[in-house]
């Protein structure tokens, strides 16, 4: 018995990394105990955004529509039937419309406001266009704003991740959201 013990205690651990590349506790720090949405996403582009802009957000559409089932991600044309705003606009004019937010905008590229306690209802993302400019990042803050829009926070401890401002979605992130969406997850 208490070799049997032994070898579970032993591979508990590679059986849990196996199965996930992040930990239970990392998990739900990352995506801030599991808030995440249970309606669809709808999404509208405001203010100086470019066709390569816009492409960007369907590319990423086309990457989260698959790992967020059963919700469905699309873009709207109207302000008033979206639940999510991504904002192309400088510091100055994304605070002239919202005045409470002139400080969290400060030294951002990019921003994801997220309203709803336990469900995500809405999202307001803010794409800083004079910085993102300057250093040529729109790609990349589009995808790591709307991994944010997803449910996803910030984490010290995080490498390798579109979390850390890589290019990219790594095998971690897209195992987290398929899991935050799976129905295997609950609060």
């Amino acid at each position: 018995m208490k070799n049997l013990i032994i070898i579970l205690l032993f591979l508990n651990p590679i059986w849990i990394f196996s199965q996930k590349l992040f930990s239970n506790e990392e998990f739900l720090i990352i995506s801030d105990n599991g808030r995440r949405w249970y309606k669809d996403i709808k999404i509208c582009l405001y203010g100086y955004y470019s066709k390569r802009d816009s492409l960007d957000v369907v590319e990423n559409i086309k990457i989260f529509k698959p790992l967020i089932t059963p919700i469905n991600i699309n873009i709207v044309k109207n302000k008033d039937s979206a639940n999510v705003v991504i904002y192309f606009l400088s510091d100055t004019e994304f605070g002239n419309i919202f005045p409470d937010k002139k400080k969290v905008i400060k030294d951002c590229i990019g921003i994801t406001i997220d309203c709803g306690v336990n469900k995500l209802s809405s999202s307001v993302i803010h794409i800083d266009l004079i910085e993102n400019k300057r250093l040529n990042s729109f790609s990349n803050t589009i995808r790591h704003e709307m991994f944010h829009m997803l449910g996803f926070t910030h984490y010290s401890e995080e490498k390798n991740s579109i979390l850390d401002m890589d290019d990219y979605l790594t095998n971690k992130d897209i195992e987290m959201i398929k899991y935050l969406y799976s129905d295997k997850f609950k609060l």
